[in-house]
């Protein structure tokens, strides 16, 4: 944002330099990117009327103008697409001398001569404006310098926090340099006094979207011209003058942050309405743009269809121009995420966009619709047909908190001058005082008791006995409840002998509004102000003979009475404390631009700037010793990482986010996936419910890398919903390995071999169908029954989409902490002969898994270990469909067993295998 320091100044009592402003505003969260100086320009800059212009006769973009001044001309050659007969416009003579150092004389541009130079604003850094010539006010007399004229003074170009909606405001920052700068106050601008209506004469279909719509119909003078000060503030921010009547919309929400919107009554058909468009509805902007409309985009709208898409930009066809005799005024508060993603879905990030963005404040809306009144009535002789008409469908709710002073010190590390405190506070907009609860409610006394309400009644406000106490304790940014149930199990029980100011007594009683009146429970609550003393707001009180009367209506108010009113009463019902203690709590009252201010730490942060940030000390946080444990699951998954890096695999980490054309490579269905409601490109539109097309994507970027074998993992979460219940979703760890080269299936059950055996998992392969991999190379992974993940080599169609022309195997598992704790080993004693060790060689089908063998070998005690040796196949076996599978098996027969016994035990796994189903036939080779 661009903030004219002499439009600053005109808000401030006391003006302020170009250096004090910008020390003014490192005090606070802005960040100062550049300070443009005006300077002086060449005196030989000056006013002229451009008499006529004719075309170049060697270039087809240039024309040649002559222009005068005083009683003389001079001859042009210019390209500004704006040069027109009758402009006054800035006329560089020869030798002139720009700001930026650019040396004028005269010279022959293709063949013709020109005498000096007509300039952009950007050329005369008034502006970055460098479409055309500056177009000058008309009535301006010619030939006199344009310094005596322009003079918009310094200009800072400031980065403003994204939380801080005022900041995107002059007034705002004048209010934040004020406080910074020593004995200065603000000078609120001239607004117009006025009586609002609450006609509902525009209708809001969507007031969730719209929670404010001021509107009134006005008359304003035809051709009204802007005056110099509000064109100078409008150039010096980077804006571009239209007419008077979008200048002062224009102006304003720069002043104060509100945008709003003139549209010209004559054109609008019907009444306006604020509601979402329908699909495929179209919108001409006023920048000539066409926009293609969704029922996603919130428009105002008249008999004939959108004029204007809400809190980004206005139609063109209700355009104010020139012309315009009578204006719709609207200034009006829109929801923020609804205008942010209007403006990021049609590419139209516009002043107001950027500032509805931020969210604003209810009360804003008035402040500068009364603003724009005023100077339509005074630069435009504007005067109110119809309304003002204020449609409010939201409370402006007033935030108070307390600060504990004590508690600010510590998070701040330094200690704070209260008095100055609370001097800095009330500098920004703030209402602070210490709190005393005594104090507080005593103020209270005398108000009337109405049961149910904390309210506003006849100008005053009133209170039955459970608001009374939410009351107070709302006034430091405290909720302890405003029904007597929740008041008491809120607070913290203590004795009747231990109370203390802000401790609240609780008693049984007549149940007003309800039926049963013996009804038993609470039913009334006092606050304790100390001294033996309760504040509370009642209605009815004992009589002698200890029944409960209603008391006259004059009576039934907010009184202070002794506290064995209720602690003597036979339905006392106990004590409860909320806060330990009062001392240096200051209660703060935030002014109503302040939004971002919600907590007692953000309050922290104002007293930091109060202190100055240059004056805090570098100190490290008190913190008392905890005790902490680490997090298991993490360290688990560290150890897993050693292992993997240590058999040669790099670790990478990919996106979480992948696009349609990855779903759709690997056969998953996009309508199963979380989508991204404002992804940051097509490339990141769902969450993945798998790491596989993430990994194709990394062998597809690493395709060139010098080794042609190489593997890679990674430990991402991944997200899934539920298809059958729309609000269920659930995410869990994976382990994505990648394999890639020559035997990558082979070397990938390798590793996986050495993870089961590191964690001593009970693994079982079980052969499935999947369309990302090879049939017959890829499988399930089991461990005590579950499906852990799925491993394979990946297809190469696949893999040729993504030019990948590398052998590529994958597998994903679901990992958690109980699968990665370290293993309980079990030992058995060391025995003290040798097993027996046999191998075998068998020549099966080729589609029969290792695993499938290893399921058909009997569980008998005497079988201790069996392992994969080898498998091979030759053209002859290929042809036949066959293969052969070694392994080999260790059988424990005893301390010195005979031929006999050791044949007769593995005949027994000879047989078994010859009797499964699952393997077929088979010949041992």
């Amino acid at each position: 944002m661009r903030l004219s320091v002499n439009n600053t100044n005109s808000y401030l009592k006391k003006s302020l330099s170009t250096k004090e402003i910008v020390a003014a505003l490192e005090r606070t969260e802005v960040e100062v990117e550049e300070i443009l100086s005006s300077g002086e320009l060449d005196t030989r800059i000056i006013t002229a009327k451009v008499k006529k212009v004719w075309a170049h006769p060697n270039a087809d973009r240039l024309k040649i103008a002559e222009v005068s001044y005083g009683d003389q001309s001079a001859v042009v050659v210019c390209g500004a697409p704006n040069l027109a007969t009758g402009l006054v416009v800035a006329y560089a003579q020869p030798k002139t001398i720009l700001p930026d150092g650019t040396k004028i004389d005269r010279a022959t541009i293709r063949g013709e001569k020109s005498a000096g130079m007509l300039c952009s604003a950007k050329e005369l850094v008034i502006s970055d404006d460098h479409d055309g010539i500056l177009e000058l006010d008309p009535d301006l007399p010619l030939g006199i310098s344009l310094c005596d004229i322009e003079n918009t003074g310094d200009v800072v170009d400031i980065k403003t926090p994204a939380n801080r909606w005022d900041m995107m405001s002059v007034l705002g920052l004048a209010r934040e340099i004020s406080a910074n700068s020593l004995k200065n106050e603000i000078i609120e601008p001239k607004r117009s006094e006025l009586s609002y209506f609450d006609k509902k004469v525009i209708n809001v279909k969507e007031i969730g979207e719209c929670t404010r719509f001021i509107s009134a119909r006005l008359s304003v003078q035809h051709n009204s011209q802007s005056p110099k000060w509000l064109v100078d503030n409008l150039v010096a921010a980077g804006m571009r003058p239209i007419n008077a009547v979008v200048d002062i919309t224009n102006f304003v929400m720069l002043e104060t942050g509100q945008p709003s919107h003139a549209y010209d009554n004559a054109k609008i058909l019907g009444n306006l309405q604020v509601r979402f468009a329908k699909n495929k509805e179209s919108l001409t902007t006023l920048d000539g743009s066409v926009l293609k409309l969704t029922k996603a985009d919130l428009v105002i709208a008249d008999r004939d269809g959108c004029i204007a898409l809400a809190g980004v930009m206005g139609g063109a066809s209700t355009e104010v121009s020139d012309d315009t005799s009578e204006i719709l005024l609207e200034v009006a508060n829109f929801n923020k995420t609804t205008v942010r993603r209007a403006a990021l879905r049609h590419g139209l990030r516009t002043e107001a966009s950027g500032r509805f963005e931020k969210g604003l404040p209810l009360p804003l809306q008035d402040f500068a619709f009364s603003r724009i009144i005023s100077l339509l009535q005074t630069i435009c002789g504007a005067k109110i047909l119809d309304g003002p008409n204020d449609q409010l469908y939201a409370w402006p709710w007033v935030r108070h908190i307390g600060l504990r002073v004590r508690k600010a010190e510590r998070f701040l590390g330094t200690s704070l001058d209260e008095k100055q405190l609370l001097h800095g506070l009330h500098a920004r907009g703030f209402e602070a005082e210490h709190f005393s609860i005594t104090k507080e409610a005593r103020k209270h006394l005398g108000k009337p008791y109405v049961w149910g309400a904390s309210y506003k009644l006849n100008g005053d406000a009133a209170f039955d006995c459970g608001y009374f106490v939410d009351y107070i304790y709302s006034l430091i940014g405290k909720m302890v409840g405003h029904q007597c149930l929740e008041l008491f199990e809120s607070g913290k029980e203590i004795d009747e002998s231990e109370l203390k100011p802000g401790d609240t007594v609780f008693r049984d009683g007549p149940w007003e509004k309800l039926e049963s009146k013996d009804r038993k429970g609470l039913s009334h609550v006092a606050l304790f102000i100390g001294n033996g003393k309760i504040i509370h707001a009642r209605d009815t009180v004992r009589n002698t003979q200890g029944e409960w009367e209603k008391l006259p209506k004059d009576q039934q108010m907010v009184v202070e009475e002794s506290v064995e009113v209720i602690t003597k009463d036979p339905d006392y019902k106990g004590a409860r404390r909320y806060i330990d203690s009062f001392n240096h709590t200051i209660a703060v009252t935030c002014p109503w631009w302040r939004i971002d201010v919600e907590t007692e730490q953000d309050l922290y942060e104002e007293a930091a700037k109060i202190l100055g940030y240059e004056n805090l000390p570098t100190t490290l946080p008190q913190l008392p010793p905890m005790q902490t444990e680490p997090h298991q699951f993490v360290l688990h998954m560290e150890n897993l990482r050693d292992s993997l890096v240590a058999r040669g695999l790099f670790e990478v980490m990919t996106y979480s986010f992948v696009s349609k054309k990855h779903l759709d490579s690997s056969a998953l269905s996009s309508d199963s996936h979380l989508r991204i409601i404002n992804p940051l490109s097509i490339e990141q539109e769902f969450l993945r419910s798998s790491i596989l097309m993430s990994h194709v994507q990394v062998v597809s970027n690493n395709r060139e890398f010098w080794q042609k074998q190489f593997g890679f993992f990674e430990f991402s979460r991944v997200y899934m919903k539920d298809t059958r219940h729309k609000d269920k979703k659930s995410e869990s760890w994976r382990l994505a390995i990648t394999i890639v080269g020559e035997d990558s299936i082979s070397r990938l059950k390798n590793v996986l071999d050495v993870i089961s055996e590191k964690y001593n998992w009970s693994t079982r392969i079980s052969k499935i169908e999947n369309d990302s991999y090879i049939t017959g190379r890829t499988a399930n992974i089991e461990v005590d029954g579950d499906i852990l993940g799925t491993f394979g080599q990946i297809q190469p169609s696949l893999l040729r989409e993504y030019k990948i022309t590398h052998e590529v195997s994958f597998c994903e598992l679901t990992i958690t902490e109980e699968l990665l704790k370290e293993p309980i080993i079990l030992s058995r004693p060391i025995p003290t002969y040798q097993y027996i060790q046999r191998d075998y060689t068998l020549e099966l089908p080729e589609e029969t898994y290792w695993q499938t063998l290893v399921d058909a070998l009997p569980s008998t005690d005497s079988l201790v270990k069996i392992m994969f040796v080898t498998e091979f196949a030759d053209e002859e076996l290929v042809k036949n469909k066959l293969k052969r599978l070694s392994f080999r098996i260790w059988l424990d027969c005893g301390a010195q067993p005979s031929q006999a016994a050791i044949s007769q035990e593995t005949q027994k796994i000879l047989t078994c295998l010859k009797q499964s189903k699952s393997l077929g036939k088979f010949r041992v080779c």
